[in-house]
């Protein structure tokens, strides 16, 4: 497949060769093609202390989605080429597409091969860094926030928009409620959101940015609001255990 990155609204082509044992080519062979699209984290170089991307702890942000698949037949070279459509997601995070190939000669017997892109949803990705993943009720949660391109470097002036949402079940699920939003420009440092707290529960905190194509990328955790005696004091203090 074509060498990236690869953004959201773009195109790759993958290219699958048959063969038979003598090295002739399988022309006119069945090729049976299938893509997977499944979320991934990604965490541009520099930035090991923030997360990027999806926080699925309950099953809220990242969806799934189901095989795509397509056949044709080799041409004369025993070649047969797929040409994939970065189509935007729902969810706005990358995406990891697995891309599988099988040739079929005449007698049946079959030659396979596969490959894995990586799919960004914006030229810039947004990067959180809370201070304490636990805290008391009634106590701020505090986040750093930082806009980078995905080689890592910071990206000024961007748009920006940080919501917290607290969950609540709902029959087999959760639902999740908002609370908190702060919104700002990025800046070549990272920016400080304080959001409120009111009650005890499980927050997820949704950060978002868009490129200057109008791209989103978003990022999410989650952030506990226990009493004191409910957890730990090192869960306060050595946050990082749990990015």
């Amino acid at each position: 497949a074509d060498v990236g990155p690869h953004y959201i609204g773009g195109t790759a082509v993958a290219t699958v060769t048959g063969q038979y044992f003598t090295g002739g080519p399988l022309s006119a062979a069945k090729a049976a093609w299938s893509v997977n699209a499944s979320w991934v984290p990604y965490v541009p170089p520099n930035w090991p202390e923030y997360r990027f991307g999806a926080d699925n702890s309950y099953g809220l942000d990242a969806e799934s989605s189901s095989p795509v698949r397509h056949t044709g037949h080799t041409d004369r070279d025993g070649r047969h080429r797929l040409r994939i459509e970065f189509t935007r997601t729902p969810d706005a995070y990358p995406r990891r597409l697995e891309i599988s190939a099988a040739v079929t000669d005449l007698n049946q017997r079959s030659l396979s091969a596969s490959s894995q892109l990586l799919v960004h949803p914006a030229a810039v990705t947004v990067g959180l860094r809370p201070m304490q993943h636990a805290i008391a009720p009634g106590e701020p949660m505090r986040l750093d926030v930082i806009v980078t391109d995905i080689e890592g470097k910071v990206v000024e002036g961007r748009p920006v928009r940080v919501q917290s949402t607290i969950l609540r079940p709902s029959g087999e699920r959760y639902r999740d409620d908002k609370v908190e939003s702060c919104q700002f420009e990025s800046t070549a440092t990272p920016h400080r959101c304080d959001l409120a707290v009111g009650e005890s529960g499980s927050y997820v905190v949704r950060a978002s940015v868009t490129d200057t194509q109008g791209r989103e990328s978003r990022t999410s955790t989650v952030i506990w609001a226990l009493t004191r005696s409910a957890f730990p004091r090192d869960l306060r203090r050595d946050h990082g255990r749990y990015c």
